[in-house]
């Protein structure tokens, strides 16, 4: 900065120099820190280590529908994910015939539940989505109800709105939990009885623009609404009406699958701080590429340290058995297994199978 403090000061012209030639050139200049440099070379690497990776990246534009909210876009066709003109992702039948709900199939599907790790975000193919894994192994037609970003209550939405093309249902597995506890930690509102969803805060505001105020020092909105809408700055303070939500969603759940003569259990998704899985040195350059990295450790620091249990309790009042794949998932595992910390790998996805797969009363 001495430089060129002493080139506008002594050299005639500089101005001129400055402004057309040097300021791009800064720009270069920054491009070649070491710090750019190292971020640069991560990103390489992650691109050469997960070509497939691309097409997630493609499809990961917002298509916005009711309850759910910010959707996958249906009809999407690449090498890696393909979905059907419903926007359910395929999975692969025993038969190795495309499957998703709209299909007639003969007897009953079993269905699994939940945000983007069901929906199969790091898998290589649609075969290797944990749904396709788990038609494999246990001979049976399983359907992939996983939306991207998708909270509990949304994936019961979006259930209800499509039961009927659905038909007959064997299991509902529940892989999930993260949505729920990130949305609720990282949102300065709580919506009493109905939830959240990524991004209700903006829409809260945009939809109520007239009655709310929302600035970075403070949340305004009218008195009345208090019964209903919670500050959640203090999130020990909200945590009960977050539990009573859950505890009304998980209910919610069990009363559809007894009317469907169906069996339920509840599984904690796998999140790599959480697990005894000892990372990889390519999983630690993977990780390295996220800009949110730290977000997603406060998160897990509540995933881990309350709210598995209080899912767990919750799960156990309403009688739908539950398991905590974190408990042992990837241990003595020294491929990698996460392409981020929530996100699996082909290899991951088999072993979460493996995980629900002795879950089942017949597998033990």
């Amino acid at each position: 900065m001495a430089f060129i403090s002493w080139l506008k000061s002594s050299v005639p012209g500089v101005l001129f120099l400055r402004n057309h030639v040097w300021r791009p050139s800064w720009r270069i200049f920054r491009s070649l820190s070491p710090r750019r440099i190292r971020a640069s070379n991560v990103q390489r690497i992650r691109q050469h280590s997960l070509p497939h990776m691309s097409d997630y990246d493609s499809a990961k534009g917002s298509f916005w529908l009711p309850f759910v909210m910010d959707s996958i876009k249906p009809g999407i066709t690449t090498d890696a994910l393909n979905c059907s003109p419903l926007g359910f992702r395929y999975s692969i039948n025993r038969l190795g015939k495309c499957i998703a709900p709209g299909d007639e199939l003969q007897g009953p599907v079993s269905l699994l539940v939940g945000g983007s790790t069901v929906f199969g975000v790091g898998a290589s193919s649609d075969e290797l989505t944990v749904p396709s894994l788990l038609a494999k192994r246990r001979d049976e037609n399983w359907f992939n109800l996983g939306t991207r970003g998708a909270t509990l209550a949304q994936n019961l939405a979006q259930f209800m709105i499509f039961r009927q093309l659905i038909g007959p249902v064997k299991d509902i597995v529940i892989l999930g939990g993260w949505n729920d506890v990130t949305v609720f930690q990282m949102a300065p509102l709580f919506a009493r009885y109905y939830g959240l969803f990524h991004g209700f805060t903006l829409y809260f505001k945009t939809m109520n623009r007239s009655d709310v105020d929302i600035t970075k020092r403070e949340i305004i909105f009218p008195e009345q609404w208090s019964s209903l809408i919670k500050l959640s700055i203090d999130k020990q303070e909200t945590r009960p009406f977050f539990r009573e939500h859950m505890s009304n969603v998980l209910d919610n759940w069990k009363f559809v699958a007894d009317g469907l003569g169906a069996r339920i259990q509840f599984v904690a998704q796998p999140v790599s701080f959480c697990c005894p899985h000892d990372l990889t040195e390519m999983e630690r350059q993977w990780f390295a590429t996220k800009s949110n990295l730290t977000s997603f450790e406060q998160a897990a620091q509540s995933f881990r340290e309350w709210y598995l249990d209080m899912l767990a309790e919750e799960c156990g009042a309403v009688d739908m058995p539950f398991a905590n794949s974190n408990d042992a998932f990837g241990e003595g595992v020294e491929e990698p297994l996460f392409i981020d910390p929530v996100h699996l790998t082909d290899r991951g996805n088999e072993e979460m199978a493996t995980v629900i797969e002795s879950t089942f009363p017949d597998s033990r």
